[in-house]
């Protein structure tokens, strides 16, 4: 986990299970330790930003809860809940992956389905920026992170818009189908889709300009990386939050 402070100063964070009796009947969560609660310290770098591995929590569909707080100030505090561990998986691309549910064959029993699949979260990147140099946080998201359902993967479908929207079929699908063969072979994996995409844009709008010099491209079409990189990739790929 990551975030913006001041220069030096001190974050606290804690996880702790949303319900400990639940994590307790999870032999794998609470023979490593993770259904107690855990109190984690960093220090922010000189540009602020902060970073804080967390401890390995086996996969399960035990939700936990983490807070933040950042000696900078009383007011410096958030809070996630409901949070589960997991895999998280990118889905990028062109027009092909920003194809959304709604557009789908077969769309009305598809959305449906969603709602069998709780422990699969969503997110879609923003589609308004696009920058020339690097960014070091999203600057527009389309969909936060949310519980997948046939409302959330449903969303912002308008006759002006009549294939894309919120959420994209082909992350949606690549998800579920994962999450069924995990299941068939006894595995419930809480699994992360994040839908970052733009249609049309060129391979090279995607890629960081040290590419380019390993391509021997010169000079680089993109000298400080492509724009849908420095906004859309990098923030949470290559900066604090490196995957």
């Amino acid at each position: 986990v990551w975030g913006f402070t001041a220069p030096g100063a001190t974050v606290t964070s804690t996880i702790a299970p949303a319900r400990p009796e639940e994590c307790e009947a999870v032999p794998a969560l609470a023979s490593g330790g993770a259904c107690a609660t855990r109190t984690l310290t960093c220090k922010a770098g000189a540009d602020g930003a902060w970073r804080q591995a967390l401890p390995p929590v086996a996969a399960s569909t035990v939700a936990f809860s983490l807070t933040f707080a950042s000696s900078n100030s009383s007011a410096e505090r958030a809070e996630l809940h409901n949070v589960l561990f997991g895999d998280v998986y990118l889905c990028g691309g062109q027009s092909n992956m920003e194809f959304a549910m709604p557009a789908d064959a077969n769309a009305s029993a598809e959305i449906a389905a969603a709602d069998a699949y709780p422990h699969i979260r969503i997110f879609s990147v923003g589609h308004r920026t696009s920058s020339a140099t690097p960014l070091r946080d999203l600057q527009t998201v389309w969909e936060p992170w949310q519980v997948a359902s046939r409302a959330t993967i449903a969303k912002d479908f308008t006759p002006h818009s009549h294939l894309f929207a919120t959420f994209s079929a082909v992350c949606w699908h690549f998800g579920k189908s994962l999450s069924d063969r995990l299941a068939a072979r006894g595995s419930v994996v809480p699994l992360g889709l994040v839908s970052n995409n733009w249609g049309g844009t060129k391979l090279e709008m995607w890629a960081p300009a040290t590419v380019f010099d390993e391509c021997g491209v010169y000079p680089p079409p993109q000298p400080l990386g492509g724009p849908m990189w420095n906004a859309m990739i990098l923030p949470y790929a290559a900066g604090p939050m490196a995957l």
